[in-house]
């Protein structure tokens, strides 16, 4: 009797030492830590919730590839909380470390299966960049709730973050049928829209615009749009009066600059064209597809060198998005392989908009 009242004791301490730990995290996450070891060498090693929170802690520290290791000493994942769980891929997905999140998310979808934690699931593969997953957990939340247009949302979304945009207007258009609530509908038509203005479909894509147009005031996103669609339609001079408009109310808008640079182009005005991806580049020099244009508008002007250069700027950075999603495959069969790590952090900085690492 004596072995189980120390026992409880000791459990009793661990889970008080934890909750003082929960307290702490976001205003003074070194006394969290500090806690959280407590509570683990307390508990002989064996408390899952105190490795859970000492990853935490340490990631609100900075101290991510600690974090990383910290979350692998507990082997059986299921023992985590599953609140613990989603507060630590908010905190991953929020200072970029989507390994670490992608892990989080994996032990709480399978502690909990539900549509939060799915969706959270798809979120985060889209971040990594793997449409194929993210499609799969999207057919995992439509099984569990077939009736949920949401799911369907998420699908047209995911697919038009991966340029399927017929399949994206498709699941869009499904979610609209299933009669969403009016606070959704927008969502659904907005998404819809910039899917009909990928794939080129003019006719249907004014039509959403115009539906838009009827219930929202006019705005810099709504009006990049409608320059998109007037560019679709051949209206290039219409289109050039609306990037005015977005730049009267945003100057330093570098999409905008983008836009007028290739209505520019449209138009043969090729030297205010280069001037516009200029401008760009200034802002985000590892934009792709302004180096692409840019070296599209030099090779009209005739001047062959700056065009070449921009052109192998544009592959390059295309090569390394190829990569990082290779590195990140990888990275799901080895998380601790500090090479790879430390790649895919390299190669995530090269990939910066506003970042000027080689």
């Amino acid at each position: 009797m004596a072995g189980i009242g120390v026992g409880v004791w000791y459990a009793g301490r661990v889970e008080r030492l934890l909750e003082s730990a929960r307290a702490e995290i976001a205003i003074n996450p070194r006394l969290a830590l500090q806690l959280a070891e407590d509570a683990w060498v307390v508990s002989d090693h064996q408390s899952a919730d105190a490795a859970l929170l000492r990853t935490r802690a340490l990631g609100r520290l900075g101290r991510w590839t600690e974090a990383l290791g910290s979350f692998a000493a507990i082997q059986d994942t299921s023992q985590y909380r599953v609140d613990d769980l989603l507060a630590l891929v908010e905190d991953a997905r929020k200072s970029g470390q989507t390994l670490l999140a992608r892990l989080a998310v994996e032990a709480a979808v399978k502690a909990s299966p539900n549509a939060q934690t799915i969706k959270l699931m798809i979120a985060v593969q889209q971040e990594l960049g793997d449409t194929s997953e993210a499609l799969r957990w999207c057919d995992e939340w439509q099984r569990l709730e077939v009736d949920n247009p949401e799911a369907w949302i998420m699908r047209g979304e995911v697919l038009l973050a991966s340029r399927e945009s017929a399949l994206a207007a498709a699941a869009l258009r499904t979610a609209l049928r299933m009669q969403p609530t009016a606070d959704v509908e927008p969502r659904i038509r907005n998404s819809l829209l910039t899917a009909l203005l990928d794939s080129g479909d003019a006719a249907a894509a004014r039509g959403e615009l115009e539906w838009i147009d009827q219930r929202t005031d006019w705005n810099p996103s709504f009006g990049l749009r409608n320059a998109r669609l007037l560019r679709l339609e051949g209206e290039f001079q219409a289109g050039l009066t609306e990037v005015k408009r977005i730049l009267d109310v945003e100057a330093g808008s570098h999409v905008a600059l983008f836009m007028r640079g290739v209505l520019r182009f449209d138009l043969q005005e090729f030297t205010a064209a280069a001037e516009d991806f200029e401008a760009v580049l200034r802002m985000t020099p590892n934009n792709k597809e302004a180096h692409f244009k840019l070296a599209q508008a030099y090779q009209q002007l005739g001047q062959t060198s700056q065009s070449d250069l921009h052109f192998q700027r544009s592959r390059q950075l295309g090569q390394w998005a190829v990569r990082l999603q290779e590195v990140r495959r990888e990275l799901a069969n080895e998380p601790h392989n500090t090479d790879l790590l430390e790649e895919a952090q390299l190669l995530q900085r090269r990939l910066q908009p506003s970042s000027g690492v080689n």
